[in-house]
């Protein structure tokens, strides 16, 4: 149950946490498996106390290398809302507190040591901000402002560089099959419609073959 004492808000995944094993670990600390990373966690361990799905009108892309996901690209989305692109997003119900902490996580930083302010109202107001100051090296640096959802905000954040300026790169096969193995756990889907989801995705398409993703989605 809510707590409405504190302010809680919509975390929009759209990467490798829409699985929730692998999302938990922001929370509650731990070993990423297989990687050598290991999170610190919040420092409130409450569990997101909602969950659901939207489908978001930003664009869906992968770009750079992480060191932890076999040296390949991540996911990001375009900052600039697009009626025709479709991203599929799970939803986690957290408090504003552990929102920020996640996406220092997802930056790489402890939060116990760097942790800025982020206002989300004036994300609201304007649909975009971003985190920090012009010269923290942050991926995802962007903060965005989804809409709401049973009366809490929804938002995400995404990289800090401009959408014209995006290189796309390959995915690695772990990376993309934890995004897989999210989306079965979140959204009653085919594997031709995660298929169909997927194959024509910035650093997808033109870099990992049809059939190889085909039977990467059935495995």
């Amino acid at each position: 149950m809510v707590n409405m004492r504190s302010k809680y808000v919509w975390y929009a995944c759209y990467g490798s946490n829409l699985n929730k094993k692998r999302f938990l670990l922001y929370i509650l600390g731990g070993p990423l498996e297989g990687t050598g990373r290991i999170h610190p966690g919040c420092s409130n361990k409450e569990l997101p106390n909602r969950e659901s799905t939207i489908t978001i009108p930003f664009e869906l892309y992968f770009s750079k290398k992480s060191k932890f996901w076999e040296n390949m690209a991540i996911s990001f989305v375009k900052s600039k809302r697009d009626k025709s692109a479709r991203t599929l997003c799970r939803l986690y119900l957290v408090s504003e507190e552990q929102f920020i902490e996640i996406m220092m996580q997802e930056n790489n930083k402890n939060p116990s040591y760097m942790k800025p302010e982020i206002d989300f109202q004036l994300t609201m107001k304007t649909g975009v901000s971003t985190i920090g100051n012009k010269d923290d090296f942050l991926w995802y640096g962007k903060h965005l402002y989804i809409g709401e959802k049973e009366a809490f905000p929804i938002f995400s954040f995404t990289a800090k560089w401009a959408d014209d300026t995006i290189e796309c790169e390959k995915p690695g096969k772990k990376y993309l099959k934890t995004i897989i193995n999210g989306i079965k756990e979140s959204f009653d889907l085919s594997h031709d419609e995660i298929f169909s989801y997927l194959k024509n995705k910035c650093g997808i398409k033109s870099e990992i073959s049809e059939v190889e993703l085909y039977e990467l989605i059935k495995s």
